[in-house]
């Protein structure tokens, strides 16, 4: 440090640039050590807002927003460890919890779609249709819904 006032008051501007980017570049070095470790950290964070809110309406900037990184970041992220994007992450969730609802048969298809945060019945049909191949009432029909109930 003293070696750094003494370059600013002899006005020598390139020592002060040398300790500058020497401090930068230890920085960066630690920062690439640690990123693997937040990446993961940040990707379990985001799975486990995703399954401890999937029934509310939330959006993706919601779960960035929770973690504190930009949405841009988490695609990146889910990208490069789940290969999928956070939008079809939790679209799957809710899929998910919808197909066990439906195997149950003692909720009706709009209480499936409020309750696994689809804002509306149409639009969970055609999602639900997309994601499976079937419509929620032909799913609850199918030899697949069986499959799924325990026992």
């Amino acid at each position: 440090l003293s070696s750094l006032i003494a370059c600013f008051e002899s006005g020598d501007e390139y020592r002060v640039l040398e300790h500058f980017y020497g401090a930068m570049s230890i920085i960066c070095t630690q920062k690439a050590a640690y990123e693997p470790v937040l990446t993961e950290a940040y990707l379990n964070r985001a799975v486990s807002f995703i399954h401890n809110n999937y029934t509310y309406p939330v959006k993706i900037s919601d779960v960035a927003r929770h973690i504190g990184i930009d949405r841009t970041y988490l695609y990146k992220i889910f990208m490069m460890r789940r290969g999928i994007s956070p939008k079809n992450y939790l679209q799957s969730v809710r899929i998910g919890a919808a197909r066990g609802m439906l195997a149950m048969h003692i909720y009706s298809i709009a209480e499936v779609a409020l309750s696994c945060g689809f804002s509306d019945v149409p639009g969970f049909c055609k999602s639900f249709k997309n994601a499976t191949g079937f419509t929620p009432k032909e799913f609850a029909r199918s030899d697949e819904a069986i499959r799924i109930l325990p026992g």
